[in-house]
């Protein structure tokens, strides 16, 4: 996959009403995995565990120009607490392609966290200019993210097997289109 070389940055922390979504840069993801701690309450260590700090930080180790598109903590404001991440799995390639995914904790879900994460992750994409597409990828099984992705005006178009050989359905949308779907339903706060 080709990125964009000029890609520029996006901000290290997107606001939405509930959330922060945060940056989360190699030297953070690092530091976790030393120091076995977060900037923000995460008591269970819940879906940012050494291995997968690790992960991303060789990631963004190999390719630090992708630091504010790829991984982004969820912090609740009030609570100042870690509830999920969010991202890219890549700076927009030389197409304007980006890949998203996402994953809340079980006491976060079905409060619309998701929603809101995904609809200010999107409202940054749109403004950088660089995105033209938007996809991610579900298992079939996972309807909860199906009904999340159609709800904010994804679409579904097609499906591939993925790096462990599962298959996974694919789901596509231009920011315009999610941003036009947020407005209608009343979510847009972009």
């Amino acid at each position: 996959m080709t990125t964009t070389p000029d890609a520029p940055r996006l901000d290290s922390t997107i606001e939405t009403p509930r959330l922060y979504l945060v940056a989360l840069t190699r030297a953070t993801l690092e530091e976790i995995v030393h120091n076995k701690t977060t900037p923000w309450q995460n008591p269970t260590r819940m879906l940012l565990d050494d291995a997968f700090a690790t992960i991303f930080s060789s990631r963004l180790r190999e390719r630090p120009r992708d630091e504010t598109w790829v991984l982004r903590a969820m912090i609740e404001k009030e609570s100042e607490t870690f509830i999920g991440h969010i991202g890219g799995h890549h700076a927009p390639d030389a197409k304007g392609r980006i890949e998203v995914g996402y994953s809340v904790g079980p006491h976060w879900q079905r409060r619309g966290f998701a929603r809101e994460a995904l609809l200010g992750l999107i409202d940054a994409f749109e403004k950088s200019g660089l995105v033209h597409c938007v996809t991610a990828g579900t298992t079939p099984t996972n309807h909860a993210s199906q009904s999340l992705l159609i709800d904010v005006g994804f679409k579904k178009i097609g499906s591939q097997v993925d790096d462990d050989g599962e298959e996974e359905w694919i789901f596509e949308a231009t920011p315009e289109e999610i941003i036009a779907t947020g407005k209608r339903n009343g979510w847009w706060q972009g």
